[in-house]
């Protein structure tokens, strides 16, 4: 039974507890009365929504919390009643929180040759995987299922348009952590590109020249409704920037151009966590504004908090991610930032280092100034037994953007190379961070999947340091850089145990070291590597009671550990 789960995102330890207890089969006839088809009984998918409000990061921001679970509370057939396709979404990761119902079973192979065919640590298209399981879908994967189906019904008829999107995002987020790594590259794309004729990637007074659907040259123009409050504004602009963020996520992680070019977005960024939740409405002279590039480096103390720091951080990967993705195509367009003091237009791009040049260096100076300037009461995402996801995930990504930038043109070799020193450090940036939350009982496989990415990246780092330490004979650095890669893989491995994203990241890194320093290097790694011989890896499926569990509701921020303690000291996950 997945029983040691520990809560991952609430300040606050107090909430009501929701029993979840069989229902009976004569009262469901009647509860049943209007209800979606596919959902699972109302006492199902209330238990299950308020795991997804408790544990997932990002739920108390694409939604107001009091307002939609409240919402679950009036009759299936009123209007204001949650859309089955994001009930379906809900339940689909709500499950995942639960040990009552079977969770998709681990793909623990690494490779598999049939027919000709070889499918790689890393495959693009898992149903490729699925053609040789011949498994029926779990619950999970049914519920993805439904809603995906639903919300594209819905989208053609032009129905529930917001709620599809809120959809759209909460399937990107699932396919992640499921490492099903084409439909969350599809499902990200389509979801951010949605929100442009939703009108939401701007606001007012920026919008296009060209005509608007509604003929209201004064707004953007938008296929949503009038937003009724300021709630419901803000919601939008939550959606908005949860939307981008997973899009700049899982971009981060290839070398494909991105969905939306950050030179279409004039939007604010997000209000502090506690105005959204009271409602208030702040002046715009107030806020910051997301193409204001000041605002990376400027934290005003009334406009910020871990989910801004966590919406900045993904701007700055963003930032990284163009500069690597059109260097060349911005050179030979004869931008003048993109050529170094020895180059001229006519030189070839290979021939000089871009570190040189204007765009780069100011690039840098934004990348190496942002995590100091956090302001100082968000310089520690782990303190006294708390983990902030949010600002865990802003450290990471301000280790990971400098990693991105220097990467493709380091040399590792090189003792006179600057990005040597610079993506080094940033990976064992990351890996203290991974250090302080390891020395937490907080469950790492509730974190988001960012920081998993970066453990991942950081894992290749001191991977490609090692080769270069082996190639100099340097048998001092060779043994700390073999211990660092060891620790790496056994988080990867810990949060892998129920994430198949960071199981498949955990795979990666295995594969890199064994393929760029030989198999010697990697018996080094721990215990709980499922590729060690004689390793028996836990069962795909636990088994199940049907013991009653409970659920705490609280809104995600943080989570004190010492308030869900069973016997044996771990927290109790439902």
């Amino acid at each position: 039974m997945l029983d040691s789960f520990s809560a991952g995102h609430s300040t606050s330890a107090e909430g009501a507890l929701i029993p979840f207890n069989p229902i009976n089969d004569r009262k469901t006839e009647l509860l049943l009365m209007g209800w979606p088809m596919h959902l699972p009984e109302p006492e199902v998918t209330r238990h299950l929504v308020h795991a997804f409000f408790a544990f997932n990061m990002h739920a108390g921001r694409l939604f107001h919390g009091p307002t939609f679970l409240a919402s679950l509370d009036l009759n299936p057939n009123d209007p204001r009643f949650p859309y089955s396709a994001l009930l379906h979404a809900m339940c689909a990761v709500g499950s995942l929180y639960t040990a009552d119902i079977p969770q998709p079973p681990m793909q623990r192979r690494t490779r598999y040759a049939t027919n000709g065919q070889f499918f790689a640590v890393d495959e693009l298209f898992p149903g490729r995987w699925r053609q040789l399981e011949q498994r029926p879908d779990s619950f999970a994967e049914q519920h993805a299922k439904y809603a995906k189906l639903a919300g594209e019904a819905a989208l053609d008829r032009g129905e529930h348009l917001l709620e599809c999107l809120q959809t759209q995002i909460i399937l990107t987020w699932f396919y992640l952590c499921q490492a099903r790594w084409s439909e969350s590259y599809l499902s990200s794309g389509q979801a951010l590109r949605c929100t442009v004729p939703c009108g939401i990637n701007i606001s007012p007074p920026f919008h296009g020249s060209g005509p608007s659907l509604m003929f209201r040259p004064e707004k953007p123009p938008s296929i949503l409704s009038e937003a009724q409050s300021v709630i419901d504004h803000e919601t939008r602009r939550n959606i908005f920037w949860i939307a981008y963020a997973l899009e700049r996520q899982q971009a981060a992680g290839n070398s494909f151009a991105m969905v939306l070019d950050d030179m279409d977005i004039c939007q604010l960024l997000p209000l502090r966590g506690d105005q959204y939740e009271r409602g208030l409405s702040v002046p715009v002279d107030d806020r910051q504004w997301s193409h204001d590039r000041k605002m990376l480096l400027n934290h005003p103390h009334n406009q910020i908090d871990s989910f801004i720091l966590y919406i900045k951080s993904t701007i700055l990967m963003s930032h990284v991610k163009n500069f690597n993705l059109r260097f060349r195509g911005r050179y030979f367009a004869g931008d003048a930032s993109m050529y170094s003091p020895s180059s001229s237009p006519t030189s070839e791009p290979d021939r000089f280092d871009p570190r040189d040049t204007q765009a780069f260096q100011e690039l840098d100076h934004y990348v190496t100034s942002f995590k100091g300037s956090f302001p100082a009461h968000m310089r520690n995402p782990v303190q006294d037994e708390m983990v902030d996801s949010y600002l865990y995930t802003a450290h990471c990504a301000a280790h990971l953007a400098q990693i991105l930038l220097h990467e493709p043109h380091v040399r590792m070799s090189s003792s006179h190379d600057l990005s040597v020193g610079r993506v080094m450090k940033a990976a064992r940036g990351i890996l203290d961070l991974m250090y302080a939350i390891s020395a937490t009982s907080f469950d790492v496989s509730l974190l988001d999947h960012l920081p998993i990415l970066c453990w991942n990246v950081c894992g290749r780092v001191l991977t490609k340091g090692l080769k270069a330490a082996v190639d100099k004979k340097d048998y001092e650095q060779s043994l700390v850089l073999q211990a660092e890669i060891a620790f790496v893989h056994s988080m990867l491995a810990k949060a892998g145990e129920r994430m198949p994203l960071a199981y498949r990241y955990k795979q990666m890194v295995y594969e890199i070291l064994l393929n760029t320093c030989g198999r010697e290097y990697v018996q080094s790694l721990p215990e709980n590597s499922y590729h060690r011989g004689g390793f028996t890896p836990p069962p795909s499926n636990a088994s199940y009671d049907q013991t009653t569990y409970s659920a705490p509701v609280f809104a995600p921020a943080a989570y004190a550990m010492s308030t869900m303690q069973d016997g044996d000291g771990m927290a109790r996950f439902l």
